[in-house]
């Protein structure tokens, strides 16, 4: 399939060359990186996540740090409407003292709250009322492998419609 051209891979499965490019990227990206996607229930996705909600409330680094994998990484997106990390965050310290630095700061004003965004449980930010991130991560059900923190005011207008708890 690598080395298909993408009009006849959009042919065969009936979607747009541009959908194909995009689901070839995303397949290179994963053989690249050697992380296979689990599969992972939605009970112990939320779980996960309300463990790193409560290790971060409680300022709990090494619980933090035993929640996440040693090659995880942070990638924030604020689409240049908001602050965030403007490089990917990698590797298990960096991850968790920026969660940390970048969290903590703000724990007198913030609010977690568990929600469901794209089909899968996602943790939404509040302070006073109003949605700041949301964040994702991809787990394989005991760890935080990877973390994925959307600030952009306007994907969190987008999708805060759909989300909920």
């Amino acid at each position: 399939m690598f080395d298909t051209e993408y009009t006849e891979i959009a042919q065969i499965l009936g979607k747009s060359e541009a959908a194909c490019r995009q689901m070839l990227s995303r397949a290179r990206k994963r053989v690249r990186e050697q992380r296979p996607r689990a599969q992972v229930s939605a009970t112990a996705h939320r779980s996960v996540l309300e463990r790193f909600a409560y290790a971060i409330q409680m300022q709990d680094k090494a619980a933090l740090l035993e929640l996440v994998s040693e090659g995880a990484n942070w990638t924030s997106d604020g689409g240049g409407e908001a602050r965030a990390a403007l490089k990917v965050i990698r590797g298990r310290e960096r991850v968790v003292r920026f969660a940390l630095a970048v969290l903590g700061r703000n724990m007198d004003r913030l609010a977690f709250e568990m929600t469901v965004v794209n089909g899968e449980p996602a943790l939404a930010l509040r302070a006073e009322g109003r949605l700041l991130s949301i964040i994702t991560v991809l787990t394989d059900g005991t760890r935080i492998l990877d973390f994925y923190a959307v600030l952009n005011p306007s994907k969190l207008a987008a999708s805060s419609a759909t989300a909920h708890g």
